[in-house]
């Protein structure tokens, strides 16, 4: 065994044991608070909902469609969408919305959002250089009042129960909760991409669900969260994020940081469905995005995703290193069976087993794009975004 096998299979060992970890800590999950009599606590806190929109006149109506389907005392929640400058008709359809429903308001950036450290360029961005999504989010937890806030996009369609389920895991101690976010099968995109895009969508929720049960809290998505509010003022709030494209996870790095627990629901009241990216070329700004904010990860966070970048790369050039195909295979089938049991978790705790049959193919993708994207990192000077370009 050469000196690369040998690195070929330490790498892997650490990538096994990682996952064996993550599964643990997704089997775990999290609890609902109890009340005194050791019965489930009905939690009906103040909530407060915000959802930024920018250009979504084709898919705000659904969205709002199933906020208007909250079972939440209404006398307790307030929904408010928030319009980042948008140059369509995003506004007046959520305006509709809001003439009929005494808990709906609409906010609108009109151009006037704060800097916050980014320059951005092209079409329907501001003068101030501002983020618009950072901007619109800041601007709806200024504006609301409730005691938990929950986030979603507009391109998403949350559950009726989706209010009750993540504020049942908030005991005082929780800070912030991250919800599951899965693929939405709706409109032609039932294909087998979106499935294996799924399955990736899973990997990565579990793998902020799993590292929060076996404890050590790493991230969460946007489109899925809460986030109490004493909670987001002990942390500084968005003023003391500097630019991202991954507010999410900045947000729940400084609420963990101020001492904050963090929690996670993989309960199917609690799953939001969110629109596939419309093309290629979006698919891959999105990952990149995301990319940037997985490399701020610590600990155990970085080491887990330099152990997945090095082992898909060498197994991808196993032939120019001359590794030797028995070691190859074993490495391969050990790793993708700790994927499959992992992944296999998580589809069970959403209710979602039948992905499972697209994961071979969701392998191969894994290996190509781990690679790929890692490769491609270092030199990305600039994203895109909801038509704005930044750098």
């Amino acid at each position: 065994m050469n000196i690369l096998e040998i690195v070929l299979f330490t790498i892997g060992g650490i990538y096994v044991l990682f996952n064996i970890i993550l599964t643990a800590g997704v089997a775990a999950g999290s609890k609902s608070v109890k009340n005194e009599n050791g019965k489930n606590k009905p939690s009906e806190p103040n909530v407060s909902v915000i959802v930024p929109a920018r250009n979504e006149e084709q898919n705000i109506k659904r969205c709002l469609d199933s906020l208007e389907a909250l079972d939440y005392p209404e006398d307790k929640l307030e929904i408010v969408i928030i319009d980042d400058n948008s140059d369509d008709n995003t506004a007046s359809i959520v305006q509709n919305y809001c003439d009929r429903i005494k808990h709906f308001s609409l906010l609108s950036l009109n151009g006037s959002s704060e800097s916050a450290g980014a320059k951005s360029t092209g079409t329907g961005t501001n003068n101030t250089g501002a983020s618009g999504k950072i901007a619109a989010l800041k601007y709806g937890y200024q504006e609301t009042s409730g005691d938990i806030i929950l986030q979603t996009d507009a391109d998403c369609a949350v559950p009726s129960g989706w209010i009750k389920t993540i504020t049942s895991i908030m005991d005082k101690e929780v800070g912030i909760v991250g919800g599951a976010i899965m693929l939405d099968e709706y409109s032609k995109r039932n294909s087998w991409i979106t499935r294996i895009l799924s399955l990736d969508w899973l990997y990565l929720l579990g793998v902020g669900a799993g590292a929060n049960g076996a404890g050590f809290p790493l991230s969460c998505f946007g489109n899925n969260l809460a986030v109490r509010r004493t909670a987001y003022e002990d942390a500084g709030g968005y003023d003391a994020i500097p630019f991202t494209f991954t507010e999410d996870f900045a947000l729940f790095k400084s609420i963990t940081r101020a001492g904050w627990r963090s929690s996670f629901s993989l309960k199917n009241t609690s799953v939001i469905l969110s629109r596939p990216p419309d093309s290629f070329r979006d698919f891959i700004n999105q990952r990149l995005r995301w990319a940037t904010g997985g490399i701020k990860l610590a600990g155990p966070g970085i080491i887990l995703l330099i152990a997945a970048f090095l082992l898909h790369l060498l197994v991808i050039a196993a032939v120019a290193f001359n590794i030797s195909l028995s070691v190859l295979v074993t490495v391969i089938i050990v790793t993708g069976f700790s994927d499959f049991i992992f992944l296999a978790t998580l589809t069970n705790k959403v209710n979602k087993s039948k992905l499972l049959l697209y994961f071979p193919l969701f392998e191969v993708y894994f290996f190509l794009s781990t690679t790929l994207f890692g490769l491609a990192l270092p030199f990305v000077s600039s994203l895109k975004w909801k038509d704005r370009k930044y750098r």
